[in-house]
């Protein structure tokens, strides 16, 4: 990059920067004032409410002042008169409502029944808790503020208590309570006229109660973008901006009921605040751009005279020593750099004599060394000789390095280079016959131990086959078959398959975690103790709890195994089984059609002790059967990384109900290799079917 160029990058930098702090401090300063105003609004919003609030509250606390020391009113709560409660609250809410004072008088006993309310519902609940009516009663003292009535209506309201005159000279007897509640919409009109602002209720969940748009609010809702932790926050919906504040309120029992809400439209200010921000950068950048271009302009001026003596550097750097440079008796900066580019001309051309007299002494090395060494080279054998003329090759090299940069006498560089190399090489060639013979003993060491090895696992192979059964008793109305192919040696799947008396079969179809030695050890212990384990335990679920406790004790090498064990009533075709986290079977019905069982939720076992297994039972219909499997079948993998799938291996299935069941299990696995298309097998498989023929 070009010096000018360079400049010019720096200056954009330094301009852009500058730019990007006046703009993040300009958005910071606007964040700031945002939140005062915000702020402002906020407290502003709350004081209205609060006083309309308050307002209402004082109206209908002095109204029930007089309700609470009605006598006739108090004699009949006393009595419990409901007809008089009636008569006499009826007359208060005429008075009160033409008033504009109240919207419901609710009237309760000593022991807080409802004994009058003037919105007649047949059930109706205080508006009250349980605890505030007992704060008015026992301690006689006026409650008041916001609530959710019966309505889940959001109302305020001033609860009193209800006294009667004592005999003179004693205090005055609680009866009941009075409760006055006005609904709160008529403040949620007045915010809107001295908000200008749609103003709503909605509970902790966002859901409305009541307002002035509820429209408005429910798109807002459904727009996704509304929080609900900050106060004060801009909605987009559709093409409008509303500024959204949320003002917690308090009920009676000074815990959060509900929240109000004030929306006004503030897409005008927006649109002006954008238009001020675009017009703000356009003139930037055009201020930016004339800087630039007057920049350019004296700095292509200025180094004009500069580029002419580089040019001329560069000539004298491809051998040209004949170009010079015009102005060398000038008296500044170009003519003293003129008088040096002559200089260096000269030194060049004197230079250039002496390399090549270097030259032609370091070719008569050369020949002399290449002779030497290539006799010795046919001497050996042909991977040595191949070393030595590589070394041939790079003394020649290094002599040249040496001799240019003068490290070493021209007469004595290389050979003293070849003789380094030599000894070098003699040394390597010791070495490596040391190592060969160390490797030859290590290599004939192991082929002993791996043809051991080999031995044993050929017999530990046999050993798991002959474990395996290799054929269920002939019945009439079961057949069962399988086949299992480990991925190693030796594998850690299982099936087996027991007759447990004259009318039940069991089936088994396991998993150990794992290949190889230790998840086949772990599969004969298991096997093992499940066959012996399903002559004391008659049902799946409590046989699979008993071998999951028992393969627990001990685990050191904390394997585990997924087991799906079902017992089959040959009677009545009634399958019960438990699933220990493993594959689900597939019903193959008589129509063809394939349906993995259901799950029961089974963990895999030796993983928790003390874990029950639930079971689940399916019935066969004559012709159906089941098909079971391991991972192995649908976690195999082609050449590509894809997966067998489940899906596949119900696809494949699908109207298998005609093949003959000793055909399936072998025909699954051979499908199962054609899609890996050669890729290896990365597990066990296992399969195996049943095949219900009925009674």
């Amino acid at each position: 990059m070009l010096l000018r160029t360079r400049v010019i990058v720096l200056v954009l930098l330094s301009f852009v920067l500058v730019i990007a702090g006046m703009l993040v401090t300009g958005l910071w300063n606007e964040r700031l004032v945002a939140e005062l105003r915000d702020g402002d609004i906020l407290r502003g919003q709350e004081t209205i409410w609060r006083e309309l609030t308050e307002a209402r509250l004082r109206i209908m606390g002095s109204a029930l002042a007089r309700i609470a020391r009605d006598s006739p009113l108090a004699g009949a709560v006393a009595d419990e008169n409901r007809a008089a409660l009636t008569d006499i609250a009826s007359g208060y809410l005429t008075t009160l409502e033409a008033e504009g004072a109240i919207s419901r008088i609710e009237l309760l006993g000593r022991d807080g029944e409802v004994l009058y309310n003037s919105g007649n519902e047949l059930f109706w609940s205080a508006s009250i808790s349980a605890d505030q009516i007992d704060v008015v009663l026992r301690h006689s003292e006026t409650v008041s503020g916001l609530a959710n009535n019966a309505n889940r209506r959001l109302v305020a309201l001033v609860a009193a208590p209800i006294t009667v005159e004592n005999p003179p000279g004693s205090a005055r007897r609680t009866v009941g309570v009075a409760i006055l509640s006005f609904d709160v919409m008529p403040n949620l009109d007045a915010m809107r006229q001295n908000t200008d602002a749609a103003a709503v209720l909605v509970n902790r969940r966002g859901r409305l109660i009541q307002g002035t748009d509820p429209q408005l609010w429910e798109q807002i809702r459904r727009s996704g973008s509304l929080s609900r932790q900050r106060e004060m926050q801009v909605v987009a919906v559709a093409d409008r901006m509303f500024a959204v504040a949320r003002i917690p309120l308090s009920g009676i029992s000074q815990s959060r009921i509900a929240d109000l809400i004030t929306i006004r439209d503030v897409t005008a200010g927006y649109q002006r605040q954008r238009v001020i921000r675009l017009t703000t950068l356009a003139i930037m950048a055009g201020v930016l751009g004339v800087i630039l271009l007057a920049l350019f302009h004296y700095l292509r001026n200025a180094f004009r005279p500069l580029n002419e003596a580089v040019a001329v550097l560069d000539a004298l750097a491809h051998g040209d020593t004949l170009r010079t440079i015009e102005g060398t008796i000038r008296a500044d900066e170009i003519g003293n750099i003129a008088q040096a580019v002559e200089v260096f001309r000269e030194h060049m051309i004197a230079l250039d004599s002496m390399k090549r007299a270097r030259e032609q002494q370091r070719r008569r090395q050369q020949r002399f060394i290449r002779q030497e060494m290539t006799r010795l080279a046919e001497t050996l054998e042909p991977g040595a000789r191949s070393a030595v003329l590589e070394d041939l090759t790079e003394i020649e090299a290094e002599s040249r390095q040496a001799i240019d940069s003068g490290a070493v006498s021209e007469n004595l560089g290389m050979l003293a280079t070849a003789f380094g190399h030599m000894a070098t090489r003699v040394r390597e060639q010791h070495q490596r016959l040391d190592e060969l013979i160390r490797e030859l003993r290590e290599a004939l060491k192991t082929k002993t131990q791996y043809i051991a090895l080999q031995q044993e696992l050929d017999i530990a192979r046999e050993i798991q086959r002959a474990m395996l059964p290799k054929a269920f008793p002939a019945r009439a109305e079961v057949e069962i078959f399988g086949a299992m192919i480990p991925a190693k040696e030796v594998g850690g799947d299982f099936y087996d398959f027991f007759v447990l008396d004259e009318h039940r079969v069991g089936v088994v179809v396991a998993d150990v975690s794992g290949k190889g030695v230790p998840a086949a050890l772990f599969m004969a212990i298991a096997k093992t103790l499940l066959r012996a384990t399903a002559l004391f335990r008659t049902a799946p679920g409590a046989c699979l709890s008993r071998l999951n406790d028992l393969l627990c004790e001990n685990n050191d090498q904390e394997l585990f195994v997924t087991v799906f064990y079902g017992i089959l009533d040959q009677r009545n075709g009634q399958f019960r089984y438990a699933n220990g986290g493993h594959n689900p079977p597939m019903l193959i019905s008589t129509d063809g059609s394939v349906t993995p069982l259901p799950m029961t939720g089974g963990l895999a076992l030796a993983i928790l002790d003390h874990r029950d297994y639930a079971e689940a039972v399916v019935s066969l219909a004559a012709g159906d059967s089941l098909y079971f499997y391991t991972d192995g079948v649908t976690e195999a993998t082609d050449s590509d990384g894809a997966e067998f799938t489940t899906q596949r291996l119900i696809q494949l299935l699908h109207g298998w109900n005609t093949v003959p069941a000793w055909e399936i299990p072998q025909q699954v696995i051979d499908a199962v290799h054609v899609f890996e298309r050669g890729a290896d097998q990365a597990d066990d498989i296992t399969s195996v079917v049943l095949r219900y023929a009925g009674r």
